[in-house]
């Protein structure tokens, strides 16, 4: 007995094109992931003089983090007298315009 058979072809119709669906969807995904992989390598190009700047600094990490509706950008600094964390969120705003509001210290 086959599945068409044992499930009847509608059901096994429906199952396939479940599955497809969720094929479509699940590359889409990889698909969305893969360009705001790029955007992040585009921005990190674009502004790696600031980050080359921060990053040189012994135990200094620089996190970037795409809120959807914004930016949150946090430097960890890591030494002898303890860690050392600065963090905002900036949303509504370009990356440059955050970018901006961080180094100037603003919320």
């Amino acid at each position: 007995m086959n599945l068409v058979e044992s499930m009847g072809a509608a059901e096994v119709a429906l199952e396939v094109q479940t599955l497809h669906r969720q094929v479509a969807d699940l590359i889409n995904r990889v698909e969305a992931e893969s360009q705001r992989a790029d955007y992040f390598e585009k921005l990190y190009r674009e502004y790696h003089e600031l980050f080359l700047t921060m990053d040189n600094i012994s135990g200094t990490d620089v996190i970037i983090t795409d809120e959807g509706e914004g930016w949150d950008i946090a430097v960890r600094s890591v030494s002898a007298e303890g860690v050392f964390s600065h963090r905002r969120s900036y949303h509504g705003n370009s990356f440059k315009e955050a970018l901006s509001a961080f180094q100037k210290g603003e919320k």
